[in-house]
């Protein structure tokens, strides 16, 4: 009967609810390694987060400057020549699906624009557009505005191949005048996914070290001294300053701008002379052959970065592969889990077996205890040899392979831009819930039409775990889901066909 049971519990448990407590374990011992505590140089100067207007008058509408490159469409507007919105483009089952994440702002929302520059005191808001010119690799756009205390001309530089916009600044102060400019930039907005996600900081101090804090975790009165990269993440996207080639960034900081909106304020040094700086920007999604194109310190911002990436990358570019052959993602997960299933038969048949002769050992142990219960120590002599033939490491060692995968390829399935907005059947997005409910209905039911085949004892305990079970397959992706209720099928038959041919 305990064979039977630890049988029952591999097939059912060991694809999902083993595997997830150590991905568990190892995902908090990951996180303690590769995230560490930031290091934050504190200022005595306040930090600067209020934005004042100079009291003009609009004299006539936003003049719009659309940029269409490889990777998407960016729209520059005169109002704080800003970015008013960009779109990246992703190819699902031969479509185009535009991923915005920015929108137009109104005239009362002006503090939450994108690449603003502010001022102590009063800040421009209307510019002129003084030019448009190309370049082999990039688009180049032009603005100006006049002040009491300075003129300030701003040109954007939008990469055509890569998702790189640099914004060159050049500040010429009045005489006897001193300005600190600072530059303002919003965090990515997708609104399908605001109820499952969350905005955080993205941040590579001065000393190398790279870390996340949550927007429910970010403190507003830190500072970071000269950092390396700094902005804002989704789950899918990045917005953030990637280079600085003449030192613009003393300081930054983070302010909140809404519920949902977490703004980068980037500061500049103090000047009294005309400066010129040239920053980099990367706008776009967290996949990892866009990120290195920019700059190869943001692929540590992968939500499978860590010691298990080379495997997470490895079963992404399986998956990706099998993209091109079944252009549905759906499918491809459908496929890979069948491989993998095949690729860790031999681990499997080895954990049964181990499982089998632990069982019978355990029954030797029992047996052994029962005939020495007189004799204690004639009964541990016994026992241990015994537990000389047991091999509990070649039991568990499976396991654990077997949960470095799942934990690789749950990450992977969980946070996968290739996933957002791809259907399958009746499922209109694998990187969100399942709208109905039927994915994690499937796995419950199996693991209840398994429990039938218990004693009353075990029956109930299967019961309950597969009702605790199908519930937290309702918080998880269907891309995952997907992925578990496979590997339950494909477990069960193996385990079928296993005792079938006697192999187990």
């Amino acid at each position: 009967m305990v064979a039977k049971a630890l049988t029952i519990m591999r097939s059912i448990v060991i694809p999902a609810v083993a595997a997830g407590a150590i991905a568990f374990c190892i995902q908090s011992f990951l996180w303690r390694m590769f995230y560490t505590p930031e290091k934050i140089h504190i200022e005595t100067k306040a930090l600067k987060t209020d934005i004042s207007f100079a009291p003009e008058k609009r004299k006539k509408g936003a003049e719009l400057t659309e940029v269409q490159t490889s990777w998407g469409t960016c729209v520059f507007s005169t109002d704080g020549a800003s970015l008013e919105s960009v779109e990246f483009n992703r190819n699902d089952q031969s479509k185009k699906r535009p991923i915005r994440t920015l929108f137009p702002l109104s005239d009362t929302e002006r503090e939450k624009r994108t690449f603003l520059v502010a001022f102590d005191g009063s800040s421009p808001f209307f510019y002129d557009l003084t030019g448009r010119t190309s370049e082999s690799d990039c688009e180049l756009i032009s603005y100006q505005a006049q002040t009491s205390f300075a003129t300030i001309y701003k040109t954007f530089a939008v990469y055509h191949d890569i998702h790189k916009i640099d914004l060159i600044l050049r500040i010429v102060p009045t005489a006897g005048s001193q300005v600190n400019p600072r530059i303002i930039c919003a965090s990515p907005v997708m609104p399908d996914i605001i109820k499952y996600d969350t905005t955080s900081a993205l941040i590579l101090d001065k000393n190398d070290d790279f870390y996340k804090t949550a927007r429910t975790k970010l403190d507003t009165d830190k500072e970071w001294v000269t950092p390396a990269i700094f902005g804002t993440e989704n789950r899918y996207v990045i917005h953030a300053l990637v280079g600085d080639m003449n030192h613009f960034a003393t300081r930054a900081y983070y302010t909140f701008a809404d519920k949902r909106t977490v703004m980068s304020v980037i500061e500049g040094p103090v000047v009294d002379e005309e400066k010129e700086w040239r920053l980099s920007f990367y706008y776009g999604p967290k996949e990892e052959r866009a990120l290195s194109a920019v700059d190869p310190r943001l692929e540590k911002a992968l939500d499978y970065a860590g010691m298990l990436a080379p495997i997470s990358r490895f079963l992404l570019m399986i998956l990706n592969w099998l993209y091109l052959f079944f252009h549905n993602y759906g499918f491809a997960i459908i496929i890979l889990t069948m491989l993998l299933q095949l690729c860790l038969l031999p681990l499997t048949m080895k954990s049964d077996k181990a499982m089998k002769h632990n069982a019978e050992l355990q029954k030797k142990i029992a047996y052994l205890k029962n005939k020495y219960k007189d004799n204690p120590e004639q009964f541990e002599r016994e026992k241990m040899e015994l537990l000389k033939k047991m091999q509990g490491l070649s039991s568990f060692l499976p396991l654990v392979i077997q949960a470095m995968v799942f934990f690789a390829l749950s990450r992977v399935l969980g946070n996968a831009i290739e996933l957002y907005q791809s259907s399958l059947l009746w499922i209109p997005d694998l990187s969100a819930t399942d709208p109905y409910y039927i994915l994690p209905l499937c796995v419950m039911g199996g693991m209840l039409l398994r429990s039938k085949a218990e004693d009353a004892t075990q029956r109930i305990s299967m019961g309950i775990v597969a009702l605790v079970f199908g519930a937290l397959m309702t918080t998880l992706s269907s891309g995952l889901v997907l992925y578990i209720a496979c590997s339950s099928l494909y477990s069960g038959l193996q385990l079928r066909l296993m005792q079938y041919l006697k192999i187990v």
